[in-house]
C-alpha cells in the first residue's frame, strides 16, 4: 500500500518534531512507498484566523502565541521539509498532485500512542493492514480514534523542582463538553457507529481511486474542519462508506477553555460549521423534533408564571417534577453505551448544545435565510436512529407530563381542593 501522507501544520513550531515522529513511526513501513506532504494551514502571519472563519476573534495571548510559533519563515519550513525527505505545500493544491493511490492525513500536533504498536504494527502499518482486507468493496476510508489527554503546564518551583499544574476551569469546561454533541460527533463515533457519519481531519485515509469517481480529483486537498466535512460527505453521498476503527489511535492535548471568551469562540465556530454545510448540502437536511432542554425551559416558564398568577406552588412543583423526570429519561438513553455518566454534566452539555442551536439561528438572521432550523442528517441510517431517538425522548416526556398530571388531580381531590 502505496500512501501520500498529509501533515496539517497547525503551528509551524511543531515542523521538525511531528517530522521526526512520523520517521520514526514509519520505520521498517514494509507495505510499499510512501510520501510525505507538508499542508502549511497558515500562510502569512496577517492570515492567522483563515482555518477559524469570520466568528472568531483571535485573543491576545493566543495571537502571541501563534506568532511566535509561525515566526518559522517558509524558508526555514522548506529546509526541515527537505532534512526529512518532505514535500512543503503552502498553497493550494489538488488530489492529483499527490503521488500515491492512498491517502492519510494527520495534525502536526498528535502523539502517536503507545497502543498503537501491536504486533509490530505502527499507524501506517495499520491503515494499510485494513485495505488488505476489505469486507466491502463500498469502503472508501478508514477512520481512526483520536484520544484527547489534558494539557498540564509546567510551573518551575522554589526548590527549582518542575510541577505540572492543570487548570480547573479548562478541565471543568471540557467535562462538560464531552456530554454534548459536538464531542460525540467529532471523538467518539467508533463507540456507536460502524461507519462514520463523516470524518474529522485527523486520523483519517482515503482511496484516492473513490475520490476521483466521486468527481473529486481535481478539487483543493481540504485544509480546514468543514472542508473535510464536505470532502467525507460527498464521498457518503456517492454511495461510499468510512469504517471506524477503533484500534488505530492517536493522541492530542485539549484546547484550554480556560476562558468563558474561549469557549464561546469554539462554539460559535462549530455552528457556523454547521450553518455553512447545511446551506451547501441543504438536501441533508430534515426538520428536527424540539429539544428536550428547549421543551423544558419553556414548561418551567410558563409553569412559574402560572404559579405567580394563582399563588400556588402546584404548577412549578408540575413543571420542575416533569422537566427533571423527562432529562433524567433522556439521560438513561444517552448515556447507556457511554463510560461518561453524570447526570448534572450532562445537562450541561444540552445546554452547549442548545448554545450551539442559537448561534446558528443568528447565522440565517443575519443571512436573512427564511429557512426554519433543521438538523444535519449525513445518510439514511443515520436520519433513522436520530429520529428514532428522539421520538422515544418525546414520547417519555410525554409520558411524564400525562403520569404527573394524573398524580396532581389525584393529590388535588385526596386534600379536599376540588
Amino acid at each position: 500500500m502505496d500512501f501520500s501522507i498529509i501533515i496539517r501544520l497547525i503551528n509551524r513550531g511543531d515542523l521538525k518534531n511531528i517530522l521526526s515522529n512520523v520517521k520514526n513511526e514509519l520505520t521498517g513501513y514494509s507495505k510499499g512507498e510512501y510520501e510525505l506532504v507538508v499542508l502549511d494551514l497558515f500562510e502569512e502571519e496577517e492570515n492567522i484566523t483563515e482555518a477559524y472563519g469570520d466568528v472568531v476573534l483571535i485573543h491576545e495571548e493566543d495571537k502571541e502565541k501563534i506568532v511566535m510559533q509561525n515566526s518559522i519563515t517558509i524558508q526555514d519550513c522548506l529546509q526541515i521539509c527537505q532534512s526529512y525527505g518532505a514535500k512543503y505545500l503552502n498553497k493550494t493544491t489538488i488530489f492529483s498532485d499527490l503521488r500515491y493511490d492512498y491517502v492519510l492525513f494527520i495534525d502536526s500536533d498528535v502523539q502517536f500512542s503507545c497502543e498503537i504498536k501491536l504486533n509490530g504494527k505502527s499507524l501506517f502499518g495499520k491503515h494499510a493492514c485494513f485495505y488488505e482486507k476489505l469486507e466491502d468493496d463500498k469502503i472508501c476510508g478508514v477512520l481512526g480514534v483520536t484520544n484527547l489527554i489534558e494539557n498540564q503546564s509546567t510551573k518551575i518551583t522554589k526548590s527549582g523542582k518542575t510541577k505540572y499544574q492543570r487548570n480547573f476551569k479548562s478541565q471543568l469546561n471540557w467535562r462538560i463538553l464531552e456530554y454534548s454533541r459536538i464531542y460525540r460527533d467529532c471523538y467518539s463515533q467508533h463507540t456507536y457507529l460502524k461507519y462514520a457519519n463523516f470524518s474529522p481531519p485527523n486520523n483519517v485515509s482515503y482511496n484516492k481511486s473513490a475520490i476521483e469517481k466521486a468527481g473529486l480529483l481535481e478539487k483543493n486537498i481540504p485544509k480546514t474542519f468543514h472542508d473535510h466535512l464536505d470532502l467525507s460527505y460527498t464521498l457518503i453521498e456517492n454511495g461510499y462508506k468510512i469504517k471506524c476503527v477503533s484500534d488505530i489511535i492517536v493522541t492530542k492535548q485539549k484546547e484550554e477553555f480556560n476562558k468563558a471568551n474561549k469557549l464561546k469562540t469554539f462554539l460559535k465556530l462549530c455552528a457556523k460549521s454547521d450553518y455553512d454545510f447545511g446551506k451547501k448540502h441543504s438536501h441533508t437536511l430534515v426538520k428536527s423534533l424540539p429539544s428536550l432542554i428547549l421543551l423544558s425551559l419553556i414548561i418551567l416558564v410558563v409553569s412559574g408564571v402560572t404559579s405567580a398568577a394563582t399563588f400556588t406552588f402546584f404548577p412549578i412543583i408540575l413543571g420542575v417534577t416533569f422537566c427533571f423526570l423527562s432529562l433524567l429519561s433522556a439521560y438513561i438513553i444517552d448515556t447507556k453505551k457511554s463510560k461518561n455518566k453524570n447526570f448534572f454534566y450532562y445537562i450541561l452539555g444540552k445546554f452547549l448544545d442548545l448554545r450551539v442551536y442559537l448561534y446558528k439561528e443568528s447565522y440565517r438572521r443575519k443571512n436573512k435565510d427564511k429557512k426554519k432550523e433543521k438538523i444535519i442528517i449525513y445518510n439514511a441510517h443515520h436520519a433513522k436512529a436520530k429520529f428514532m431517538l428522539q421520538a422515544k425522548k418525546l414520547k417519555i416526556a410525554v409520558f411524564n407530563l400525562v403520569f404527573l398530571t394524573i398524580i396532581i388531580l389525584i393529590l388535588l381531590r385526596t386534600i379536599g381542593v376540588f
